[in-house]
């Protein structure tokens, strides 16, 4: 069951990923990485810490296995994808792109 829930996750930020490539590429918008050096260390932060900081709503939450959230933001090409733990607080970016 574990297994499934893994494969669940790869599939979901594969498809983010994917989606990310596809877009057309704007100009650069200082959004995401401006918000997330802002933030410095990342450590016990919230979500909301991070939507604060980004200062845009993620384009996608998804809720993965043991109720760890994926949260993707998708901006000018940029893209980033955070996983937090059930208490919503920030456990690893697991992709970046162009951020």
């Amino acid at each position: 069951m574990a297994t499934l829930f893994s494969v669940i996750g790869v599939v979901i930020v594969a498809v983010g990923l994917a989606a990310a490539l596809i877009a057309q590429s704007g100009p650069s918008d200082p959004r995401l990485s401006n918000g997330l050096a802002g933030l410095g260390d990342m450590s016990g932060r919230s979500e909301a810490d991070f939507v604060n900081a980004i200062g845009l709503q993620p384009t996608s939450i998804s809720t993965i296995f043991h109720g760890e959230r994926l949260l993707q933001w998708e901006v000018a090409g940029q893209h980033v994808v955070i996983l937090f733990t059930p208490d919503h607080r920030f456990l690893r970016i697991t992709h970046r792109h162009g951020v």
